[in-house]
């Protein structure tokens, strides 16, 4: 592993986290304290090479690591079956909630918030998105970069994080989704702070 490479290298171990341990270490944060403490909560993060899911509800949390991420989207590397197994366990973990709200996680729905213009750039709706996602269809690559101002790293995955977001909600039944402008680090940096004052964590 690269993993094994750069310790044998450099002397660093690096740490390898699961789509579920980076959700409890960024809820760390806890920065959505004014909301209803008994709702539910899906977590949504997608990269490249995956999207990671994770419900957290009345103290229990359930995850998921699917194998679409916007990079396999542009490579066709995504199946149908791919995206009905997705729809499958959004439904079934979601259907007995009458309310659940959204936390996206990561540069992709940063992005979309502010292409969005959206005035507070904390929150995003799912008609939104779908605006949004509508007009991006209009610009080819070369003009997301030059006249929207896009990096080419984010020019070219923004349709297909955008139709991640989208379906995930849609299948939910999520109307909004929250950015929070805290990530990993400050929950890595609040639990490490945590353990120091008051010793291990329970997971």
């Amino acid at each position: 592993m690269i993993k094994n490479r750069i310790k044998k290298k450099t002397g660093v171990d690096i740490q390898i986290i699961s789509g579920k341990e980076e959700a409890r270490i960024i809820f760390a944060n806890k920065p959505w304290n004014h909301l209803s403490s008994t709702g539910a909560w899906l977590y949504v993060d997608v990269g490249g090479g995956s999207t990671e899911v994770t419900i957290f509800s009345n103290g229990t949390v359930c995850s998921h690591s699917f194998d679409i991420g916007t990079i396999r989207m542009l490579e066709n590397l995504v199946k149908k079956s791919q995206w009905k197994d997705m729809k499958a366990w959004i439904k079934k973990h979601t259907f007995q909630f009458s309310c659940i709200s959204a936390i996206g996680s990561g540069g992709n729905i940063n992005k979309i918030i502010k292409l969005a213009k959206h005035s507070d750039g904390r929150s995003i709706t799912l008609k939104k998105m779908k605006m949004v996602k509508a007009c991006l269809k209009n610009y080819s690559l070369d003009d997301r970069i030059v006249q929207l101002g896009r990096k080419p790293d984010r020019a070219d995955v923004i349709l297909p994080a955008l139709k991640i977001y989208t379906s995930i909600m849609k299948w939910g039944g999520i109307k909004h989704i929250g950015v929070p402008q805290i990530g990993l680090a400050d929950g890595l940096v609040r639990m490490m702070y945590r353990q120091q004052q008051y010793g291990p964590i329970s997971q």
